[in-house]
């Protein structure tokens, strides 16, 4: 990717401008990341020509994703730029806050400067960087102390055929007792195959016996490049729970990192991914444990065809101090191609006496004595593998909270089992 010039926000207070010539001047030394099981130096990111375009118009993006009627509120924003915000009334009125990330910055410069990038580090690999130094846009949402939402808040990013580099950010603030669920999706013409680069970050913070769920579904068009970065802290009794899907793009360097910081925290995470083709997923889930009785667990399933090939890392860290912490993890992976790669690599790093910690890993193919009972029974070959799919994945899709997330991601199962079916592959 070509280096663009600095860019700069109308009225951008000087702290946050500041932060972005810092980082730019990270970006352009910070090395390709070197990741030991995705070889990114091979894909030539730095190829794919960065430029500046136009605000996009609404009609850019499909109707049907521009609103949101079961949700407190709901943003939609086309190639990296805020085009739709509407928040409830009865949430404006209780003084919830939903705005494009632009207008907060030059409204509220100090909660934006006190918590954007306070827990993604610039200096986490280029991308992170050149989405500090790039961002254009994106989403503020503070849910206020005691605070409960009944309905989700919605964000739809929309990658366009007139696309290069994408670089939005979220930012969530959970004050005290407040009770959110964040919906994000990464969404874009699945015909589309030109390249694009996109780097997105969102954190989370949650303030004491806060409760924040954030589901994310990227089914980014096939061309596209992606690293999706995700941070969250959870005080004294807060909970964040993560729900994640990866269906789409050529290429996904994904994750969540949950920091457990004060006792009582919880989190759990719960992802779904779906290979085909060439696709390659590159996930990291991780989880610090700093304050005592805090607890995780982590869940991952995935499926992957054709060529694809996944690698899934987690990581449950007890620092001392956290005593009676309890850590879990799981990670398991399906696969129906035998030239289909997955590896699954949990790992503990434990500091503290009187603590639970267990992880478990598995990855293999298509049981044919299964198939082959099925087939006894009558059940075509297509058949009886989507059988076994849905069965794998269901233990997983159903622990999640809400079920119109639920809803979506079985909708993108079908989708990629078709896919697989149209290419005669099950």
């Amino acid at each position: 990717m070509s280096t663009p010039e600095l860019l700069t926000l109308p009225d951008e207070p000087t702290v946050l401008a500041d932060r972005r010539r810092a980082a730019q001047a990270l970006y352009e030394t910070l090395p390709v990341p070197t990741r030991p099981r995705t070889p990114l130096k091979a894909r030539r990111l730095e190829a794919i020509p960065y430029r500046e375009s136009a605000a996009p118009s609404p009609d850019e993006v499909p109707a049907a994703l521009r609103s949101a009627p079961e949700s407190a509120g709901h943003v939609v924003l086309s190639n990296g730029h805020v085009v739709s915000c509407v928040l409830d009334e009865a949430a404006r009125r209780a003084g919830v806050k939903l705005l494009s990330l632009a207008a907060a910055a030059q409204h509220d410069a100090a909660l934006v400067s006190q918590h954007l990038g306070s827990l993604v580090a610039t200096d986490t690999d280029r991308y992170t960087a050149a989405n500090a130094a790039f961002w254009r846009d994106g989403v503020l949402l503070v849910v206020p102390r005691g605070v409960a939402l009944a309905e989700a808040v919605t964000i739809v990013h929309w990658v366009g055929a007139a696309a290069a580099g994408i670089f939005p950010r979220t930012l969530i603030v959970a004050e005290d007792d407040a009770s959110v669920a964040v919906v994000e999706t990464y969404l874009g013409d699945p015909a589309d195959s030109h390249r694009v680069l996109v780097s997105a970050t969102t954190e989370v913070v949650a303030g004491p016996g806060s409760q924040v769920s954030v589901s994310a579904l990227q089914q980014l068009p096939p061309g596209a490049e992606a690293f999706l970065r995700r941070r969250g802290r959870a005080r004294h009794d807060a909970r964040i729970d993560w729900a994640t899907a990866e269906f789409g793009a050529a290429l996904s360097v994904a994750g969540h990192h949950t920091e457990l910081a004060e006792s009582g925290a919880s989190t759990t995470s719960h992802t779904v991914t779906f290979g085909s083709a060439a696709q390659h997923f590159d996930y990291d889930a991780e989880v610090v444990h700093i304050g005592p009785h805090t607890t995780s667990d982590m869940r991952a399933r995935g499926v992957m065809s054709g060529r694809s090939r996944s690698i899934f890392t987690g990581l449950s860290e007890i620092r001392q101090g956290a005593r009676r912490t309890d850590a879990r993890q799981k990670e398991e992976t399906l696969m129906l191609s035998p030239d289909a790669r997955a590896d699954a690599i949990p790992s503990l790093l434990i500091d503290d006496n009187d603590v639970f910690a267990a992880h478990a890993a598995s990855a293999g193919p298509v049981d044919e004595l299964a198939l082959y009972y099925l087939a006894s029974r009558g059940i075509p070959r297509p058949d009886a593998i989507d059988l076994l799919v849905r069965g794998f994945l269901g233990p997983v899709v159903e622990r999640i909270a809400l079920p119109a997330v639920q809803d979506r991601i079985w909708q993108a199962i079908e989708a990629k089992l078709q896919e697989e079916r149209g290419r005669g592959t099950l």
